[in-house]
């Protein structure tokens, strides 16, 4: 017979795991966006630390930037 502090404990590693993959699916959706708007170095870094600990609310100038980055800056004048 299983005990239900057996299910108690699965039930907790199930939920550490899944968090645990949201937050490094975040990272990876962040080291994506720092890419492609041309963010990198120790910024980029700093910014997949602050990623992984924060979650997604970290994610929000990388998904809606305020204003254009400056290398999609250069890519605009370039096709003018």
């Amino acid at each position: 017979m299983v005990s239900s502090t057996y299910f108690k404990v699965a039930e907790t590693r199930t939920a550490i795991v899944t968090l645990l993959l949201y937050y490094v699916l975040a990272c990876v959706v962040a080291h994506r966006r720092c890419r492609k708007l041309g963010i990198g170095g120790v910024t980029r870094v700093l910014w997949l630390l602050q990623t992984l600990a924060f979650g997604i609310g970290s994610l929000k100038f990388l998904l809606w930037p305020v204003e254009d980055s400056p290398v999609q800056q250069q890519k605009k004048k370039k096709k003018q």
